[in-house]
């Protein structure tokens, strides 16, 4: 079968259309459906030879909080298994066997046009929010330090060996990175004793000390049960929600060959579930948000309200992608004082409350300071440690409505005229004056 060298301008005319198709799968607040979702977590178990898991269904991050730290992690190894990456095995098949039927060219092109930022983030908004929920529901410290206590080995060897599975997908990406990985390989497995040798003598030296890093990073994060089962569903469904328009774009429009199997049992859980954590016991179904409040850029956002709610009674607020904690999450932006700025410590929140409050309202608020002046602008500094760096603006009122545009601009500026042509990419304010 010869590849495929270019789209159609019919073809081309059929990516927002699929783009917008699983846009309302992704932010569907529809109660899931029990016996479409078991049919559906059953067909994935078997598309990869598992034995059918028993299925457990939750309302939100808090009821599954709730069970999950009832047990310590022996009990949940126990009774659920290991969580099981099952997703991703699919999900890389697929995309290897369409990618193979695509020029370089064309599969780049449809690549960076369904895979890019925003459609990333709306694939893993619920996973944004179930992990900052989990996160947030800590267990008591006594319950923490016996967790840490109890991690498995096998279970960091899992993540252990994840992790080195990310290295070899990045080293793959680089040029010569096949090659690399083939000699290394090769050397494993034809010259085992000699390559141990070397391997105890070189290699060991040099990966123990990340190896030991990278088990002190995980835990402290696996003493909350929560955040792993976060983690991993983060990692699942990545890998499971964001290709799925790439994949059924290619198959309903290019007709490109596929394992009928492998995709049958990817799309029934994209679209029969909310997220699922599947352990080799027991797959765990979380249910879809029942609200769900998105910006332009598909980032979780609502003013004055949660940005996304689960029927168990879980929400939380966020202002553009940043998750706003109580004290502002109850008032609408519009009416955040400036005052807050001086008292906020965290960085990230001080950007977001600049954002909301605007700079109009925080000249006015915080008594800006004039450093210079030109025709109906003026170049303001603000004298309080609002941010990392001092702000300087420039502002510029409206001489029929009154009404204050402001700007921020670098604070090593110091002439209203210099942060005029700032502003217009280094036009002088009379040259665009004249101009206009």
């Amino acid at each position: 079968m010869s590849q495929i060298n270019r789209l159609t301008p019919e073809q081309e005319a059929l990516i927002p259309v699929y783009q917008q198709k699983w846009r309302e799968i992704a932010i569907s607040v529809e109660p899931i459906n029990h016996q479409q979702a078991t049919a559906a977590v059953e067909t994935l178990y078997t598309a990869l030879d598992k034995p059918k898991p028993k299925i457990r269904f939750f309302d939100g991050p808090q009821e599954l909080e709730e069970l999950l730290d009832e047990r310590s992690l022996v009990a949940l190894r126990q009774e659920f298994g290991l969580p099981q990456m099952l997703m991703m095995p699919i999900a890389g098949k697929i995309m290897l066997s369409i990618e193979q039927q695509l020029e370089k060219s064309v599969w780049q092109q449809l690549y960076e046009q369904f895979m890019n930022q925003q459609a990333q983030q709306l694939m893993t908004h619920r996973l944004v929010a179930m992990g900052t929920l989990l996160t947030q529901l800590n267990p008591s410290e006594p319950h923490r330090e016996e967790m840490l206590a109890q991690i498995p080995q096998d279970l960091l060897n899992m993540l252990w060996s994840n992790q080195q599975q990310q290295w070899r997908q990045n080293l793959l990406q680089q040029p010569g990175g096949d090659i690399v990985l083939g000699i290394g390989d090769w050397f494993s497995q034809q010259w085992q004793p000699w390559g141990q040798g070397l391997d105890n003598l070189f290699w060991q030296p040099l990966i123990q000390p990340r190896l030991d890093e990278l088990a002190e990073y995980f835990k402290p994060l696996l003493a909350n049960v929560g955040t792993i089962m976060a983690g991993m569903g983060v990692s699942i469904h990545f890998f499971q929600d964001a290709p799925m328009p790439l994949f059924d774009f290619c198959i309903q429009v290019l007709s490109c060959n596929y394992d009928r199997s492998l995709w049958a049992a990817l799309q029934g859980i994209s679209t029969e579930c909310g997220t699922i954590i599947p352990c080799e016991n027991v797959c765990l179904v979380i249910n879809r948000p029942c609200r769900l409040l998105l910006d332009e850029q598909n980032r979780l956002h609502g003013e004055g309200e949660p940005a996304i709610a689960y029927p168990d009674g879980s929400y939380l607020y966020f202002f553009h992608g940043v998750n706003l904690p109580p004290k502002y999450a109850n008032v609408h932006p519009n009416q955040w004082p400036a005052s807050w700025l001086l008292t906020e410590e965290n960085a990230e929140l001080r950007r977001v409350l600049i954002q909301g409050i605007g700079y109009a309202r925080i000249c006015q608020e915080l008594a800006a300071v004039e450093l210079d002046s030109w025709r109906e602008y003026s170049l303001l500094r603000i004298e309080q440690q609002v941010d990392i760096e001092p702000i300087h603006l420039l502002k510029m009122t409206c001489p029929s409505t009154g009404f204050i545009h402001a700007t921020r601009v670098p604070p090593t500026i110091q002439s209203a005229r210099e942060a005029i042509r700032w502003v217009n990419w280094d036009v002088d304010p009379q040259d665009f004056a004249m101009e206009s």
